[in-house]
């Protein structure tokens, strides 16, 4: 019965996987400035980071996936 269950999520994450072909690259360029971000906590974690910061932290990666692509 739990074969089934994975063979179901399997299914249905291709139809999202379908639905999100393009905008794959971006969400995994977000992920990868979401990763630096945290890191970037890490390293200055005595310091406070502003929402503002942590969204530019974010976006670092995509827009020089934009910029270079």
């Amino acid at each position: 019965v739990s074969g089934l269950i994975e063979m179901s999520g399997a299914v249905v994450a291709g139809l999202v996987m379908e639905q999100t072909v393009t905008l794959l690259p971006f969400f995994l360029s977000l992920a990868g400035g979401a990763m630096m971000m945290s890191v970037a906590m890490e390293i200055f974690e005595n310091k406070k980071i502003v929402a503002s910061q942590f969204v530019g932290g974010l976006m670092v990666i995509p827009l020089t996936n934009f910029i270079l692509g």
